[in-house]
């Protein structure tokens, strides 16, 4: 799923429940919200938005902010253009198409191309895609107070603001505000066109001052042309990892750890999906990373594996920095939980030789007790 098609997510699901709650034509069902952004988004083909961004966490001074400007046609055409502020990114160009991936950075005046990913088997279906959508859906309704706060314009459209605000529960910390998102949406297209997301200690805004819907962009805008002197980077040790499906027996005859897997069918989860990432490791060579997906009455959980690396960082405390991580117990292990707002929870902690990752719309007590149920 396209970032604009997981926006325009997150609006459809608050647009629904209100419509019902103010007696319009009832509340539809989760394929009835997923078929209504289908269709709204494949109506768009092309876009090109201006828009302000900021950035903000507590280990910065001052809000970081830049000027943004896309061009995208279809899911895989793609030009952005960063100006201004006070970002690193000022002036930096990236263009996806053709299969590849081009980032210019005028600071060193030079480029790196890479080619895309051949996703291959480990491709999600619409029909994956689609269930995907839907427990994210779930998840969002059941943990939020949605509500509508109003009509506004913005960039000269006519905008519902929509407002978020996580239920308060016995194990959150920080309280209701924490996470809380606002969003105005495109009333005609379903499009956000302004941001003000949670997204655990970090928050984005995002204001589009002009856009156009389905514009007539030249093909040239999808081709970069270097600056004069620019050098391109050298990639030749550098290789994109390898996304494969696979079964977990050859999954575990591949990694160079421990695999954990869950003990037998344990909370009434069933394993849907495993794949193998190759990916190059921060001290040289390649590892095998492995993600599982597991479904289950709680929703969806996605298990990521990989070495445990001596004196690594814990990016989860990191992310928790000012209150929404704090150390739990897996086992006889020291975890990290992290509450993402709107990107759900999770769990993260380093058993002998293996690191383990968990992430998922469910809540904190459903990601505990799938945790202890790994062996």
């Amino acid at each position: 799923m396209t970032t604009r098609r997981f926006l325009s997510t997150f609006t459809l699901a608050l647009i629904v429940p209100l419509a019902g709650a103010c007696g319009g034509a009832g509340a539809l069902s989760v394929e009835d919200v997923v078929a209504r952004i289908q269709e709204a988004q494949e109506k768009i083909g092309a876009t090109h938005v201006v828009a302000d961004v900021t950035m903000t966490m507590p280990s910065m001074e001052a809000p970081m902010t830049m000027t943004m400007e896309q061009w995208a046609q279809g899911d895989d055409r793609m030009r952005v253009e960063y100006t201004g502020g006070t970002s690193p990114m000022d002036g930096m160009v990236m263009v996806i198409a053709d299969g590849k991936a081009t980032m210019y950075t005028p600071a060193s005046n030079s480029f790196l191309e890479t080619e895309m990913p051949d996703m291959g088997s480990a491709a999600a279906s619409p029909e994956q895609a689609a269930a995907m959508t839907g427990q994210w859906l779930r998840h969002l309704l059941d943990t939020m107070d949605l509500r509508l706060g109003g009509i506004e314009e913005v960039a000269g459209r006519r905008t519902y603001k929509l407002e978020a605000t996580p239920k308060a529960t016995p194990s959150a910390e920080g309280g209701p505000g924490e996470g809380a998102s606002t969003i105005w949406v495109d009333a005609e297209t379903f499009y956000p066109l302004k941001l003000d997301l949670g997204l655990g200690v970090m928050r984005m805004g995002m204001t589009v001052r002009e856009v156009e819907y389905d514009p007539e962009i030249p093909a040239e805008t999808f081709v970069f042309t270097p600056p004069e002197g620019a050098e391109a980077m050298d990639t030749s040790g550098f290789r994109m990892p390898a996304i494969s499906t696979t079964t977990p027996d050859e999954a575990a005859e591949q990694a160079d750890f421990p695999l954990l897997a869950l003990d037998g069918e344990a909370l009434g989860f069933e394993l849907t999906n495993t794949q193998t990432i190759q990916m190059p490791m921060p001290t040289g060579g390649e590892a095998s990373l492995v993600s599982q997906t597991y479904e289950g009455p709680a929703g969806t959980i996605v298990v990521q594996q990989m070495p445990a690396i001596e004196g690594m960082d814990d990016m989860a405390a990191a992310m928790g920095a000012g209150g929404s991580a704090r150390t739990v117990e897996v086992g006889d292990q020291e975890a990290t939980l992290v509450t993402l707002g709107l990107g759900g929870t999770m769990l993260t902690w380093q058993t002998g030789e293996t690191r383990v990752t968990l992430t998922g719309a469910v809540d904190e007590e459903a990601l505990l007790a799938f945790a202890a149920a790994l062996r």
